[in-house]
């Protein structure tokens, strides 16, 4: 609770300020008044007013996705894709494509390099490495693997004797075991239908004989 003393003052201040219409201001905030269209204390911006949604806020701040220069403040929006490189953007081509080197959020690709404004890209030079499909530099030959054994080695060069991998040989394994198989149930059946045959044959020249030595037993009695 204020004393009455101190009452007696407050309304002596503002009877004399009512009557003279004086009002004192500090000389440091005289000069620091946002809306001016200078640049003081700690004002970021100043377009002379104090209007939001135009890049330089009611209270001289720069607004979320605008830049601002001069005084008094110019303020224009950052767009991605309108050839302007501003910050945060790394590039701008003009356009808001991906995969040519600016992306839609202008930020440089990977593998590309991006100059000027708007922004030029283009694909990093990528020197020859041995597997990549393309036959450059001292390849002999890429096959578009680092695999021996195939024809083209690891190296790319070519193999004058390709290596049989374990998988081929496996296979080659496999394929003759089931030929082999395949040639012994054979040999098997034939020799099955071969001895069957002969003792067929054979059961029919025995029924032959029999009846021809019967024939002749009938003719000279004994």
């Amino acid at each position: 609770m204020k004393s009455p003393f101190l009452r007696k003052i407050g309304a002596a201040i503002f009877s004399v300020v009512a009557a003279t219409g004086f009002i004192f201001v500090s000389p440091a905030l005289a000069d620091d008044v946002c809306g001016d269209g200078a640049i003081t204390g700690v004002e970021a911006c100043d377009d002379s007013n104090v209007s939001n949604g135009d890049g330089c806020s009611d209270s001289c701040a720069i607004e979320s996705g605008y830049l601002c220069s001069g005084t008094p403040s110019v303020c224009h929006e950052v767009v991605c894709g309108d050839g302007v490189i501003d910050s945060p953007e790394e590039c701008d081509d003009d356009g808001t494509a991906n995969g040519d080197g600016c992306s839609n959020a202008c930020v440089i690709e990977d593998g590309y390099s991006c100059t000027g404004a708007p922004s030029d890209c283009s694909l990093d030079e990528v020197p020859p490495e041995c597997g990549d499909g393309i036959t450059n530099g001292d390849d002999q030959c890429d096959d578009g693997n680092t695999d021996s054994g195939d024809g083209c080695s690891n190296i790319c060069e070519f193999e004058v004797e390709p290596m049989i991998t374990d998988t081929q040989m496996g296979t080659a394994v496999q394929s003759v075991t089931l030929t082999a198989k395949t040639l012994t149930t054979f040999f098997y059946l034939t020799t099955f239908v071969v001895a069957l045959a002969i003792s067929v044959l054979s059961y029919g020249m025995d029924q032959t004989l029999k009846g021809i030595v019967k024939k002749d037993g009938d003719k000279d009695p004994m």
